[in-house]
């Protein structure tokens, strides 16, 4: 087996020194710091007792390089490696030796502060209360930018001690608090040929706490290489629109997402492999690396960019949920599923020209059958990446369509109707696919909570969650301990049937409690008109006779009921 890295010996000046000519990548500068101030400051008093702490991991790189900005210097070189391992590590102690800002998780640039007592040898994240005692040091980052005989000098000027004793150990402990910068560490040099799955085999084999490194890792740092500032962009797009709450609670945008938009739509490429491939300018047939194709392929990402965070589609893309009742976050089940539905908005609206009306339509539809078929639940690299593979083969806007409604017809067929939804209906997970689309189905024909009049839509809406909290439950309607009791059914899997749950106001549920159906059913026909309540129960698909039957029969009949409303509502759309 041919060499895959060489061993060297660093000390920590060195190092931070090459990171400033530019000889070391470190993104996480750029990037929003990790670690808390508390590790940041247990990393310094490790350094400090002489713990020994763990190796650096670099990959040597043959990338090409143009200008780059590092503080006031403009350096024009190609960086000789890239940090694998301890990016938190290295981020913090450039951070604090060479007094340089990170940025915080509202992307605003901050000093990170530890204070050091001479007296005590504790080191502690900084305070005010610090920053007033004369016993503490209330910035460390001073020590290395000032001179130690000079903050040596001031600190025993200003300072009683018990003894002469005490007062000889200051300027020590100083120094000793200096020299961290003088401690050698070991680093392993991974060669620049080494292919990408290796490199993260070596970081899972060597890492303390086994964490995958994923490729997603490599890709933001070729990024951060290549494309500085539209990985900023695209992070601090991700950043605004979460706080902003834009996207109606209904998904988290991380950076990556964006990422996986932006190639899967300009290359129709999916799997994680190819994008890192496409951005480290692989040519994949040939499995090379050709610098022409860098300029070429930045420059169809940047055209395509500024369309991916287009807000109009961001809004307009998301106003289609909102129509088809998933109303939060807890209605979405898959975040690959919204993510490929508005990579199939972007083609149907840019590069087929579908109407407004159209792109209502196909996307309402092809969202509701991912969610019911599970699609993409299982292979999802392989299933996405053959299904773009497949559109990007596509020449007309009928030819689009009629994909699309080919996949619908294969996959939604009559034994999916009568057999495989009825399977997997017979679940005690809210999260399962069928009964969130389930939950839509109601929500959209405007139906109520059992007896209440109440629509559920309102209460399953964040922007009613504390009312929610006080006013909705889940409600058994076979009670749990009445089961337990009468039937001696006491396994989760057997009385958590969803089809054994419906929505009720938080008060009736109690009032329930372990009643048996026919007495809880009997008591509610004293309050309500028998209409009424006849009505509650239709439209939450519960049988009409449901306190006369056996528990096992009760369940079938109702996921028949909820079927029945689910296949109205899909074919509504």
């Amino acid at each position: 087996m041919s060499k895959i890295y060489t061993t060297t010996e660093y000390n920590i000046e060195n190092l931070l020194s090459l990171i400033d000519v530019w000889s070391i990548w470190l993104p996480d500068l750029q990037r929003p710091f990790v670690w808390n101030t508390t590790q940041v400051r247990q990393l310094f008093d490790s350094l400090y007792k002489g713990f020994p702490v763990w190796f650096f991991l670099f990959w040597k790189t043959k990338w090409e390089w143009e200008n780059h900005n590092i503080g006031n210097k403009n350096i024009n070189k190609v960086p000789d490696k890239v940090i694998v391992d301890w990016q938190q590590r290295l981020t913090s102690l450039y951070a604090v030796i060479k007094w340089e800002t990170v940025l915080n998780d509202d992307y605003k640039e901050v000093l990170i502060k530890l204070a050091f007592n001479p007296k005590t040898e504790k080191i502690e994240v900084s305070t005010p209360a610090f920053e007033k005692s004369n016993e503490w040091i209330p910035d460390i980052s001073v020590i290395w930018k000032s001179s130690v005989y000079d903050i040596t000098t001031d600190y025993l000027q200003i300072n009683e001690f018990e003894n002469e004793e005490e007062k000889r150990e200051i300027p020590k402990r100083i120094q000793k608090l200096y020299d961290i910068k003088n401690i050698w560490f070991s680093a392993l040099e991974i060669l620049e040929n080494v292919e990408i799955e290796e490199v993260s085999e070596i970081f899972v084999r060597i890492n303390s706490e086994w964490k995958k490194l994923d490729q997603l890792d490599f890709i933001l740092t070729l990024l951060s290489v290549y494309w500085d500032e539209w990985r900023k962009k695209i992070e601090q797009f991700a950043y605004n629109k979460n706080k902003e709450n834009k996207f109606e609670n209904l998904l988290d945008i991380i950076p990556w997402d964006i990422i996986k938009v932006l190639v899967s739509y300009t290359f129709f490429k999916w799997r994680l492999k190819d994008m890192y491939n496409l951005l480290k300018w692989r040519d994949v047939e040939s499995r090379t690396f050709k610098e022409e194709l860098r300029e070429e392929r930045l420059e169809k990402l940047k055209i395509n960019l500024d369309l991916v965070l287009n807000q109009t589609n961001w809004n307009n893309f998301f106003k289609i949920f909102i129509w088809l009742w998933f109303k939060n976050s807890k209605t979405i089940n898959s975040s690959n599923n919204v993510l490929f539905s508005y990579i199939l908005y972007l083609i149907w609206k840019e590069r087929f020209k579908l109407e407004y009306h159209e792109l209502e339509k196909y996307i309402w539809k092809y969202y509701v059958y991912l969610v019911l078929s599970a699609k993409y639940s299982s292979s999802v690299e392989t299933t996405l990446e053959k299904e773009l593979k497949n559109i990007e083969e596509l020449g007309t806007k009928q030819d689009f369509i009629n994909f699309i409604e080919k996949s619908i017809n294969d996959d939604l067929w009559e034994d999916f109707w009568n057999t495989k939804i009825i399977n997997d209906l017979n679940s005690s997970s809210t999260r399962n696919n069928i009964y969130l689309i389930y939950l839509a189905s109601k929500m959209k024909n405007n139906h109520k909570i059992l007896f209440s009049d109440v629509n559920l839509s309102d209460l399953l809406d964040d922007n009613f969650k504390d009312i929610k909290k006080k006013f909705l439950d889940i409600h058994h309607i076979f009670p749990k301990n009445y089961l337990n009791k009468e039937f001696w059914l006491d396994k989760t899997s057997d009385t958590n049937q969803i089809a054994n749950y419906v929505y009720l106001n938080y008060n009736d549920n109690i009032k329930i409690s372990d009643k048996s159906p026919k007495q809880y059913y009997e008591e509610f026909l004293l309050i309500y008109w028998k209409e009424k309540v006849i009505n509650w129960f239709i439209e939450n698909d519960i049988p009409l006779n449901f306190y006369e039957l056996n528990y096992n029969d009760f369940l079938e009949q109702r996921r028949l009921l909820m079927r029945n409303k689910i296949k109205e509502y899909f074919y509504s759309l």
